[in-house]
């Protein structure tokens, strides 16, 4: 039976298509901060890319493999996750901001280095804060704990680099 054979392939490939592409993003979105943050300068705008890239095949991967594309299913699934349906529309906000930030550090490199501190940090603390929750908070076992060593590293490197002294 080649149906029971692609469905057995697609229930195994979907699940970890969807966990492999988003733990290359943020290990890739890890470096990229650490690399904002100063510890190095070649390469921070395509990990950033990179990482913007797998959460997108992530986010894809997801609608495809476990949605089924259904809008009502990704928000009957986010309604009994977090107990907030609405929190779906998060996501796609998570996803637009993240876009318009990779283009513009593409299209306007100067501008974007130039940009208001105040938007940078709204910006970074909006996509941190939903990457904490999706990394830490709506996981659990070895993911979890991944997101929080993340986490700290990334809190580690922030602390380090602000309160040393300057040479």
């Amino acid at each position: 039976m080649p149906n029971s054979i692609g469905t057995q392939h697609h229930l195994v490939m979907g699940p970890f298509l969807i966990a492999v592409t988003i733990w290359l993003s943020v290990v890739c979105c890890l470096a990229a901060y650490l690399g904002m943050l100063g510890y190095f300068r070649r390469g921070v705008r395509w990990l950033w890319t990179i990482s913007w890239f797998f959460f997108i095949l992530h986010f894809l991967a997801a609608f495809h493999f476990f949605h089924h594309w259904s809008q009502d299913h990704a928000y009957e699934h986010t309604e009994a996750e977090s107990g907030f349906g609405p929190g779906l529309y998060i996501t796609y906000l998570f996803a637009i901001a993240w876009t318009a930030d990779g283009v513009w550090w593409w299209l306007y490199p100067r501008n974007h280095a130039t940009r208001p501190r105040w938007l940078t940090l709204c910006l970074h603390t909006f996509l941190l804060f939903i990457i904490f929750n999706g990394a830490v908070v709506f996981t659990d076992g070895m993911a979890r704990l991944a997101g929080i060593a993340m986490f700290v590293a990334l809190g580690l490197g922030w602390v380090f680099k602000h309160l040393s002294p300057k040479r």
